[in-house]
């Protein structure tokens, strides 16, 4: 009789994150070589690095080559430290995006490692399970929500940082939110909310080793 090994992988998506269960004992998913020359796990490392709606402690705060949540930080930071109280932004801010802070995903993952067989995974679509919180808001609420937490130690002096809108820039895609009625059933929620995701991404930027 013949039997399969399951191994867990990660995978991530523009819209959201993955956990893939299918791969060969012998020659496992995540040590096969790619069209590059990099394996399957340093791939996934490099796509959740990367993942736009993603962010956590240690993250890139460039402003040129990091994501919205980080970039938004920093630019909300020096419109404060500088004085300008007044930060410029692309598009409207009407687009929908769903945060997912690091320490959800990695806690997300591992649940499922620890209590969940890939059976418990199994739909007719595929052996899948989308990570994420399953809530959303506008780029412009994330910038209030930024600017709320950044000037919260001056705001006793009357200041607020002014959101300069440059709707002739492109807004990016209108909307971007995984569908997680099924890891729900499986047990698990996110535990950070945006409010609290900002407070730990501005503490770490403020203080952690991060990339400036």
């Amino acid at each position: 009789m013949f039997f399969m090994t399951i191994i867990p992988i990660i995978l991530s998506g523009g819209a959201g994150t993955r956990l893939w269960p299918l791969s060969w004992g012998d020659h496992p998913k995540q040590f096969l070589s790619l069209i590059t020359d990099k394996t399957m796990i340093q791939e996934t490392l490099l796509r959740l690095d990367g993942l736009e709606t993603g962010y956590g402690l240690g993250d890139n705060y460039e402003l040129q080559g990091s994501h919205v949540f980080p970039a938004m930080i920093r630019k909300f930071h020096e419109a404060k430290a500088s004085g300008e109280d007044v930060v410029h932004l692309w598009g409207d801010g009407s687009p929908l995006r769903e945060f997912l802070y690091a320490g959800d995903l990695a806690d997300a993952v591992v649940y499922l490692m620890e209590t969940k067989d890939a059976s418990d995974l199994r739909t007719p679509t595929g052996d899948f399970v989308n990570v994420g919180t399953g809530k959303e808001c506008t780029i412009k609420e994330l910038a209030e929500t930024i600017e709320d937490v950044v000037y919260a130690d001056v705001r006793k002096d009357g200041r607020k940082c002014k959101m300069d809108w440059d709707s002739s820039k492109p807004n990016g895609t209108p909307r971007k939110l995984c569908d997680v009625t099924r890891l729900n059933a499986l047990g698990w929620k996110a535990k950070v909310d945006v409010r609290e995701g900002v407070e730990i991404a501005y503490n770490d930027f403020l203080h952690g080793e991060v990339r400036k």
